[in-house]
This record gives structure tokens, C-alpha cells and sequence, in this order.
């Protein structure tokens, strides 16, 4: 479906519309409704009545839809995880929270909830949410352990454990950028 000659259609890298209908990467949307039809942001679209992953519902209700950031997204009932909503495979995980209310951004890729902690959209075994911090990179902890990524950092020392603008250290070792142990 070309759009070109239309003067009332709008266009994002993904998405367009016209005046009957709206259209992912040139292929209609169904059910959508061009007359309310909004980009979100990259593959994220909206009208009033559905919210869209590239062309496909992942809300029915577009009025609790919110964009945490280019990562993380929610409604009043599911969260997801969208890995790189620009680029040609993006992919949508739906996050199983215990509670969409408490889920919330601790930095760009980590978020909690009451009872998890995810990185990039997957729960952090062996973290405890309430006490869990983000120190910087992707260095964390909580009140039993230093994590690193998603792992526990068996090698850290707990009361000395820092972060610093070269990596990380504590009274044993320093940690480099590339996360090794020197």
C-alpha cells in the first residue's frame, strides 16, 4: 500500500495513516482508527481505543498506557520490556510482575517491583526487591550481596564494595569496565 499522493496521511519510520486507515511498515493496522491514531515512540502507537507494539494490540486500554522509557512500558494490567524499539528485531517481553501499581524504574535497564528484580526485562534470582540498590553500570546490590549484571558477585567484599568512574573496587580487588576481576 504506497501512500504517496495522500495529503492527509503522517509518517514515522513505522508507522502512517491516512484518512482510512493506519498502517505498519505499509501494511494496515487492524482495528485501528485513524482519526485518533498517535505515535508513541519508535514501534509504540496508540488511538482511543487500543495501544500498538508494531501492529499488533498489546492494550485495550490506551488511557492507563504509560511509557517509562525506551525500554519499559506499561497499562494498569501488564508490563513489558521492549529490548530496542528502533531497531528491525525488536522484541516485546511481557513482564509477569506481582503488581503492575508497584512496578518501577530503578535505572535505564533495571526495574522493580514488591517482590522481583528485573534486568533488561528478566527477574534477578537471589535479590531481595525492597532493599535492593543500583550503584551505577551494572553493578547493584541489596543487603546481603554485590551483584553484577544479573550474577552475584561471590568475590566482592560487602562493606568496602564501590563503584568508581573506572569500574568498581573494594579493600580486596578492583573490577575493570569490562567487569573483569584484577
Amino acid at each position: 500500500n504506497s501512500l504517496e499522493g495522500h495529503s492527509d496521511w503522517i509518517w514515522s519510520i513505522f508507522f502512517s495513516k491516512d484518512k482510512n486507515s493506519c498502517y505498519f511498515n505499509g501494511n494496515p493496522i487492524t482495528n485501528s482508527d485513524p482519526n485518533t491514531f498517535k505515535l508513541i515512540y519508535g514501534r509504540w502507537a496508540k488511538d482511543n481505543y487500543h495501544v500498538y507494539f508494531n501492529d499488533q494490540i498489546i492494550s485495550d486500554n490506551p488511557s492507563s498506557f504509560t511509557f517509562i522509557n525506551n525500554y519499559y512500558s506499561k497499562d494498569n494490567q501488564s508490563v513489558w520490556y521492549n529490548f530496542d524499539s528502533l531497531q528491525p528485531n525488536s522484541k516485546l517481553v511481557t513482564i509477569r510482575t506481582s503488581s503492575v501499581n508497584d512496578f518501577e524504574l530503578v535505572s535505564d535497564r533495571y526495574a522493580k517491583d514488591s517482590e522481583n528484580v528485573y534486568l533488561n526485562g528478566t527477574i534477578i534470582d537471589k535479590v531481595d526487591a525492597r532493599s535492593f540498590q543500583f550503584l551505577g553500570d551494572f553493578w547493584s546490590k541489596d543487603d546481603h550481596h554485590i551483584f553484577q549484571f544479573d550474577k552475584i558477585c561471590e568475590e566482592a567484599d560487602y562493606d568496602t564494595f564501590e563503584v568508581t568512574p573506572e569500574g568498581a573496587r573494594d579493600k580486596n580487588r578492583i573490577y575493570d569496565k569490562e567487569y573483569r576481576v584484577r
